[in-house]
């Protein structure tokens, strides 16, 4: 059974430097901020503690930093880079920082481009100065784009599209492209999306494929890339968990306390118990509509955001499923079409299971 599922071999460690932002961004789903912070001696800590923990296996570790705001905590966030290249740690790999990119002075942008290599920043980016502000408090002109696109050329920025501007979703991806990135796209989660959204999203989507069709040299954004190769599984007895929570993922909130991912660190404040984390579960987990849906073990589902909506770990409102669908069938779309011109190089196997796919999400989903 092939499944789409997280690299079991790296281990991500999820370090909360701060509980603070310096914006309040309007989907945010962090109602915790705080002014509490990581000390270094607490990330020294947890590092010490995971990195003994593998000693002496092949897996690899990756050390990610967000907040709030991460990059408000620069100082300690050096000195643990420091830290961590002082025990040269035999199974690292290299950091990486969740940024909006508003607090690069010449120092700071100066010390990173120096670590470039192991100190990665992905940058939060919704798109066209418009959206942008909207979204994230009007500081688009805060950032500098330059900087990040000739640091890390091959980073992709993180685009999350609000209900407000879907419509502009075309503009914002493009806009994006246009700046020298790649971008990694969602429907912004635990939001309420109407159902007018759907026809919306058809017609952004639409757009899109056609862009990327005329510019097949540009990467298609994650809402264009939906799994078809993992479409029509057979094998039903159990379902697979689609990320890494609770597995590989070791979130450490400020105080050094463990959640299975970032998302669950907003709910311990509602009294609210995490439930089990497991790697696969019964498929009597599912709701009922899902258990022959053909996007069986390919549907992205978020338990972290189910958990802080108190819904069941695999739950989609009609209208988030509805969107899924619309996501694949717009990827079937592009992906057929880049085949026919010859855009996409696949293994004689890898393409009767593309097209088996694209057949199957046409003719289920064609009243969409």
């Amino acid at each position: 059974m092939t499944i789409k599922q997280a690299d079991k071999d790296t281990i991500e460690i999820m370090l909360l430097m701060t509980e603070n932002c310096n914006l309040s961004c309007r989907y945010c789903y962090e109602s915790h901020k705080s002014e509490k912070k990581m000390s270094l001696e607490t990330a020294k800590g947890i590092l010490d503690k995971e990195f003994d923990a593998i000693a002496g296996t092949e897996k690899k570790v990756v050390i990610q930093f967000f907040g709030g705001e991460p990059m408000l905590e620069f100082d300690t966030i050096r000195d643990v880079y420091n830290y961590i290249h002082s025990r040269s740690y035999p199974n690292y790999e290299y950091c990486f920082v969740v940024t909006n990119g508003t607090l690069f002075n010449e120092e700071r942008k100066r010390w990173a481009y120096e670590h470039k290599e192991d100190f990665i920043c992905g940058l939060s980016l919704d798109g066209t100065k418009e959206i942008h502000d909207y979204n994230r408090c009007n500081s688009y002109d805060l950032i500098d784009f330059g900087f990040f696109a000739k640091t890390w050329p091959e980073q992709k920025v993180k685009m999350t599209v609000s209900p407000d501007m879907l419509g502009k979703l075309g503009d914002g991806v493009i806009h994006c492209h246009e700046l020298g990135f790649g971008v990694l796209c969602n429907l912004a989660d635990g939001l309420d999306w109407s159902l007018d959204s759907s026809e919306t999203l058809k017609q952004q989507l639409k757009r899109l494929a056609e862009y990327y069709i005329e510019h097949p040299e540009k990467d298609l954004c994650t809402m264009l890339k939906m799994p078809l190769l993992h479409i029509g599984l057979t094998k039903r007895d159990v379902f697979p968990k689609w990320c890494g929570a609770g597995e590989h993922i070791h979130a450490y909130g400020v105080d050094g306390n463990l959640f299975p991912c970032q998302l669950f660190m907003g709910i311990s404040g509602k009294n609210t118990k995490i439930p089990p984390i497991e790697n696969v579960y019964p498929v009597e987990v599912l709701p009922e509509k899902c258990r022959e849906c053909i996007l069986y073990g390919s549907c992205p589902t978020c338990i972290g955001t189910n958990a802080v909506r108190n819904y069941p770990p695999f739950y989609h409102t009609d209208v988030e499923c509805r969107n899924i669908k619309i996501q694949f069938l717009a990827t079937s779309f592009v992906m057929y079409e880049k085949y026919k011109r010859g855009h996409i190089n696949l293994l004689p196997e890898e393409e009767y299971v593309l097209l088996r796919a694209i057949h199957m999400i046409q003719n289920e989903f064609a009243d969409l």
